[in-house]
């Protein structure tokens, strides 16, 4: 779960705060950069509220491993089409699903870790993930210099992947621990004998 956050806070961190200044460089307009960079603050915006209902239904688990998807394919198409209008639809996405992420990430935290030591885990996972927004500027600064925008984004989407991945490990080794009532239960692992309420 840290390291899957520590990736999604780097991602985040780094579409938030570079995507206006990638865009208007690949698209040579200052005003495009600035809408999209805005698109994905309103994208961002709208997942904090839809996820408050979608985890009333949803464990927090799955929501992040399948927003973490969406977020993977939300960077690579908007990579794709960084200079056109469809950019602009994909930013949206790639917002939405990165916030889903991080706010299920946390959500999954407080569920899984015993009251007596949440809050100090919560801190630490927190801390961890500052590594990575505190390098994203030092390495995107050099890295721009050798690569252009574009790249720089395909090769950004390697954290959102990563975030995914260990997103749906956390679900398959915890989904009966944080089952909700009304979600589909898990099927049993073959060879498992479940108890009767007889015991038998």
């Amino acid at each position: 779960m840290w390291i899957g956050y520590t990736a999604s806070s780097t991602a985040i961190y780094f579409v938030i705060t570079w995507t206006p200044q990638l865009v208007s460089t690949a698209s040579g307009s200052t005003e495009t950069g600035t809408l999209v960079g805005t698109m994905i603050s309103i994208g961002t915006f709208v997942a904090a509220i839809l996820f408050t209902l979608i985890v009333l239904r949803v464990s927090p688990t799955k929501v992040c491993w399948i927003a973490a998807a969406i977020a993977a394919i939300a960077q690579l198409a908007f990579a794709l089409t960084l200079t056109n209008g469809a950019a602009i639809a994909a930013a949206v996405l790639l917002g939405m699903s990165l916030q889903a992420v991080q706010a299920a990430y946390l959500a999954s935290c407080t569920r899984l870790y015993p009251t007596l030591i949440r809050a100090r885990a919560e801190g630490l996972m927190m801390g961890l993930s500052r590594v990575g927004t505190i390098l994203v500027p030092l390495l995107v600064g050099y890295v721009l210099s050798i690569i252009p925008p574009q790249t720089m984004y395909l090769l950004a989407s390697v954290f959102v992947v990563l975030a995914a991945s260990a997103a749906f490990a956390l679900w398959s080794t915890t989904r009966r621990e944080l089952e909700i009532p009304g979600e589909e239960p898990a099927a049993a692992e073959p060879g498992l004998v479940l108890p009767t309420p007889s015991g038998r």
